[in-house]
């Protein structure tokens, strides 16, 4: 799956509020921004260890969806945020 789509949704916590979505509705997300499809997106949720949830409407995956302003602001694993008061 695309780095990009990993930086959107993850597993959720056990106090964040999960959304349930098909993996057709996430390709739909990302329009013709990347390619992907419903089954490389499956795979790839089911490699990463996300629930899903079988029912007679279709396979839902229980996801958290990062808010936008969380977006692109992940540090690596051990490395500090930079001091505010940087110069540049």
């Amino acid at each position: 799956m695309n780095h990009r789509t990993l930086s959107v949704y993850r597993k959720p916590c056990e106090n964040e509020k999960p959304v349930y979505l098909t993996a057709s509705d996430i390709v739909a997300r990302f329009g013709g921004q990347v390619r992907l499809s419903a089954v490389q997106v499956g795979k790839a949720l089911q490699d990463m260890g996300i629930e899903q949830y079988r029912t007679r409407d279709g396979r839902f995956w229980k996801l958290y969806e990062r808010p936008a302003s969380d977006i692109g602001n992940v540090l690596p694993d051990g490395e500090e945020p930079p001091p505010k008061d940087m110069p540049f």
